[in-house]
């Protein structure tokens, strides 16, 4: 059986404008949580997906394996 985990980010001149989070494990709360905690942020300064995953109520591991893939993509270089 294939699972589906989606994450959808939208980003309008750096800043966040809306997105969605559903994985196994997480509910509809949860991804209105992670919208509120990075509406209106700029990419730049999100540091640490997980940890904004994490305080949304995101964290099973599908929602961390997701943090983590969007880390990679999205994370500055220092």
């Amino acid at each position: 059986m294939l699972t589906r985990h989606k994450f959808r980010l939208d980003v309008r001149y750096g800043a966040v404008t809306g997105c969605q989070l559903k994985t196994k494990g997480t509910n509809p709360q949860q991804s209105d949580r992670l919208l509120q905690l990075l509406e209106k942020k700029n990419l730049h300064e999100i540091k640490d997906w997980e940890a904004v995953f994490a305080e949304a109520g995101a964290d099973s591991k599908e929602a961390m394996e997701m943090a983590k893939w969007v880390q990679s993509m999205l994370s500055i270089p220092s």
